[in-house]
């Protein structure tokens, strides 16, 4: 290979020198954007600002037969200032998500039960960062009335609607417990008959379902338990034949003969997956009956069809039992048999 000329290792050397200083550029250009986001990000997160906290407020040690004749709020939401890295955490650690307080110590004997935003913030302080601030309370203050009740036992009611997909099929909602205690002012208590759950709807199920339900308590009721637990059982079915079955004649008197057609019929149902294989032909009992002769009418009559439950079946385990056909024509032949 022949050597390059001069100019030509000179423009190449020229252009080398040209690549690092602009490599070089580039570098510094990158470290001073890194530097300055990250100092935008301390200072940012140094800056206040305001945020919302938001937690269930719950009642503890409430007696049975103490229950609130007005509405107590079912949340409180504390309005905090403090520098935004703070407020990061609040949103999303997630840590504060109840605020508890003592029946017994804001209730008085007169049946009224009152905390204050005062009271309320006192309480949260410590689940909070000492830099925190709280600037408001909503409710400012909580004020309800309670009344001394007396109880009754009352059967639950399911308002639930349930449906199972294709080739599945649900069995009867198992719920426990079927009954609760109901503590309520006598004029209310002697207008009720029952506790119903909270509408639920369940559709194309493929699986059994087991879930809690929460209880319609209305104001001025209080239930033990608030909730039951309920169970959907569902089952996959598939669909199995049995061919050629005979088909047996009853009350046939003496000196006549049923020549039916056709003398065999089919079975077809729909079976749990897991008994599948224990079912049988022998199972299913097909026959006719003279009496439909009698008491009937044209030249067919229906075929009667049995089913003999073993004592690992049940009356889940098999559906849409069919006859084909479900009906024969027949010959009543007299003479002497």
């Amino acid at each position: 290979m022949k050597n390059s000329s001069p100019l030509v290792r000179i423009y190449r050397n020229f252009r080398a020198f040209v690549k690092r200083i602009q490599r070089r550029e580039i570098i510094v250009f990158l470290g001073f954007l890194l530097m300055s986001m990250f100092f935008w990000a301390v200072e940012t997160a140094r800056e206040e600002n305001d945020a919302e906290i938001t937690v269930d407020f719950i009642i503890e040690n409430q007696p049975d037969n103490k229950v609130f004749t007005t509405r107590v709020p079912e949340k409180v939401r504390f309005h905090i200032r403090d520098i935004n890295i703070n407020l990061l955490s609040y949103r999303y650690d997630n840590k504060i998500k109840y605020l508890t307080v003592d029946f017994n110590r804001y209730a008085d004997v007169s049946g009224n039960f009152r905390i204050s935003a005062a009271e309320m913030q006192s309480l949260i302080l410590a689940d909070l960062l000492p830099t925190t601030q709280i600037t408001a309370v909503a409710p400012a203050l909580i004020d309800a009335r309670y009344a001394t009740a007396e109880g009754k036992k009352l059967p639950v009611s399911l308002d639930i609607d349930y449906r199972p997909a294709n080739n599945y099929r649900c069995k009867p909602v198992r719920f426990s417990p079927d009954s609760v205690i109901v503590h309520a002012p006598a004029v209310m208590l002697d207008t009720m008959t029952m506790v119903q759950t909270y509408a639920c709807r369940y559709y194309n199920l493929t699986d059994t379902v087991s879930v809690r339900l929460r209880l319609v308590a209305p104001v001025g009721v209080n239930l033990s338990p608030d909730s039951i637990d309920i169970t959907i059982p569902v089952l996959q079915y598939v669909e199995r034949t049995f061919d050629n079955l005979p088909i047996a004649t009853d009350y046939v008197p003496d000196g006549h003969r049923l020549n039916l057609f056709p003398y065999r019929a089919t079975v077809s149902c729909l079976v749990d997956v897991s008994h599948y294989r224990e079912l049988k032909a022998e199972d299913f009992t097909l026959s006719v009956s003279y009496l439909d002769i009698l008491y009937g009418r044209g030249r067919k009559i229906p075929v009667r069809l049995k089913y003999k439950h073993h004592s690992s079946l049940n009356n889940e385990t098999v559906a849409n039992l069919r006859v084909l056909p479900d009906s024969v024509e027949f010959v009543d032949e007299k003479g002497v048999w």
